[in-house]
């Protein structure tokens, strides 16, 4: 069970991190330092 969740917070991660990139390339929020956090716990 607790590899299933180390699984997902690991994905999320995984998935921040890329969605910050990207939005930095493409300069859709400006002030990117908090949307990440944020993306987490509204997904």
């Amino acid at each position: 069970m607790m590899d299933y969740i180390r699984l997902i917070v690991g994905l999320f991660f995984l998935f921040n991190v890329i969605f910050l990139i990207y939005a930095k390339k493409k300069d859709l929020i400006p002030n990117l330092k908090y949307k990440p956090f944020y993306i987490i716990f509204n997904f």
